[in-house]
């Protein structure tokens, strides 16, 4: 017999169940049941199952054992599968439910030509040691359930047609509590909060992950993404290996109403987003943003890790508009990114004084290898977009409280492609802003919109410049002071010329203090 029934060591609940058992043995012998190959009607695992569950026992299929389900599959116990395979022949879009509480299923396989989605609806539920695969259905597995685990298995989804996702939350059914650890996926992750409450904690640790839209229609705002959360508080990325390929963004994320018009106030925001030790790698036909912080992203911190982008117009971007309720930071440090147009754009609001909680960003200790053509990609063009992208500054931030550059070294890979022509960082409309230590070739450009906006440009050392000034000065307002509340102070800087000056203004010489220059 390939199924028995397994308790806590089958104790005289079982016996309770004697008549029934029996009547379960005639059903499986007239299913011509053999050591590891037969095929058993949907009946009969569902009635297994259901005597599992009614007995509070453990269900455990026999090694190797393989069941055909044509009726969509209620999983109501534990399962310890063996290895055990479930083939779906089942056209409904629910081919497995998922629907008790507190079960731990290991080892069991669930596949077939006609499977859709497995739906899991039950909270702290154990998947262990699984393989599930789907190429029927843009979703593979929907979790509407808290304190899911996801260990050690294997998610396949190979649905060709528009979405494909391996992981989605249910609509309109945020969780808290999901752990996805040492699991290869093929398919992306989406998962949304459209309440106002909070929900979150999500962590995805020793993963491999790819997402591959190859197969779709390539086109700028198909929003065909790698990762999607919305309103989430509370996401982990700890030591995955990540793969896009012809991705729109890697990871997208938003509050609890993205998109809404009207809005003066993101509410609900996607925060404490942390990302360490990660390898992450796309090359995209047409891509646009790798990290997408869009319309309210509180807290995010980028550390340690390993990011190679091909094809997207924008490692970081954040172009929120409306304020938050509460500060905003994003962190960058400790990197190794490897880029072919620009680093980041980051936006506090249309105006500095719009702000009513703290805006900042902080780039510490990145390394940045530039591996595109300065020359021949200095505008690019995505199919759905009726205007190019300008490769005008590698770095823009712009109506923040606080900027912070410091020790980073920008690396090109041949002196043809160097920045020294370039404008590498455009600050604009910032209150304090600290760029020290670092190495780049190029200027930098400083709009003034406030009397006391501040810059300290300190102990950096530019390979190169031929630019007219080091530091473009500029403002939008006729009553600022250009140079007042500037320091330029330690930095190495090779000119191609000595016509070219540190700053566009006639006070140069009192902001100068020990400064090496050389030609």
């Amino acid at each position: 017999m390939n199924v028995m029934i397994a308790s806590k060591k089958i104790t005289h609940r079982f016996f309770k169940s004697y008549f029934l058992f029996i009547l379960l043995i005639a059903t499986l012998a007239n299913g011509n049941a053999s050591a590891n190959t037969s095929l058993f009607k949907t009946e009969s695992l569902q009635a297994l199952i259901d005597v599992a569950t009614k007995n509070k026992t453990t269900l455990v299929l026999k090694t190797n054992s393989q069941y055909l389900v044509s009726k969509p599959l209620r999983i109501t116990c534990s399962i310890e599968g063996n290895g055990a395979t479930v083939t779906v022949n089942s056209d409904a879009v629910v081919g497995v439910e998922i629907s008790s509480n507190n079960l731990v299923i290991n080892s069991l396989n669930i596949s077939g030509a006609r499977l859709k989605m497995i739906d899991l609806k039950a909270n702290n539920v154990t998947i262990s040691r699984c393989h599930f695969s789907t190429k029927s259905y843009f979703v593979l597995l929907r979790i509407g359930g808290h304190n899911t685990k996801l260990l050690n298995s294997t998610l396949e989804n190979y649905y060709k047609s528009r979405f494909q996702y391996a992981i989605k939350s249910q609509d309109k059914i945020p969780i808290n509590g999901l752990v996805v650890e040492n699991c290869k996926i093929y398919g992306g992750v989406y998962m949304e909060n459209l309440t106002k409450n909070k929900y979150g904690g999500y962590s995805f640790r020793e993963n491999s992950f790819e997402v591959n839209y190859s197969h779709a229609v390539q086109n700028i705002n198909n929003q065909h993404d790698g990762f999607r959360f919305a309103g989430i508080d509370g996401i982990t990325f700890l030591d995955n290996i990540i793969n896009f390929k012809d991705v729109n963004r890697g990871f997208k994320f938003t509050d609890a109403e993205a998109g809404l018009k009207g809005r003066t106030q993101s509410n609900n925001p996607t925060t404490n987003i942390l990302f360490s030790g990660n390898k992450i790698t796309s090359v995209s036909k047409n891509g646009k943003q790798l990290f997408d912080f869009y319309d309210g992203t509180a807290i995010a911190s980028i550390s340690n890790n390993i990011i190679s982008s091909k094809g997207h117009t924008t490692i970081f971007e954040d172009k929120t508009t409306m304020s938050l309720p509460s500060s905003r930071k994003l962190i960058v440090s400790k990197n190794k990114i490897y880029f072919d147009f620009r680093i980041c754009y980051y936006r506090g609001a249309t105006k500095k004084t719009q702000l009513k909680n703290n805006v900042s960003i902080s780039f510490i200790d990145n390394d940045f290898f530039y591996t595109g053509n300065v020359q021949a990609s200095s505008k690019i063009q995505r199919s759905g977009s009726n205007k190019d992208f300008k490769l005008e500054y590698l770095i823009y931030v712009r109506s923040l409280n606080n900027f912070e550059f410091v020790s980073n070294r920008l690396n090109t890979d041949s002196p043809a492609n160097s920045f020294s022509n370039s404008r590498v960082i455009f600050i604009n409309d910032v209150s304090k802003s600290n760029v020290e230590n670092n190495k780049i070739s190029g200027g930098i450009s400083f709009q003034k919109e406030g009397v006391n906006d501040d810059l300290r440009f300190v102990n950096n050392t530019i390979d190169e410049i031929s630019l007219p000034t080091v530091i473009d000065l500029k403002s939008s307002q006729k009553n600022i002071k250009l140079d007042n509340h500037i320091s330029f102070e330690g930095n190495q800087v090779k000119m191609k010329s000595k016509n070219i000056k540190i700053i566009n203004s006639s006070s140069e010489s009192t902001m100068m203090k020990a400064n090496k220059i050389s030609y």
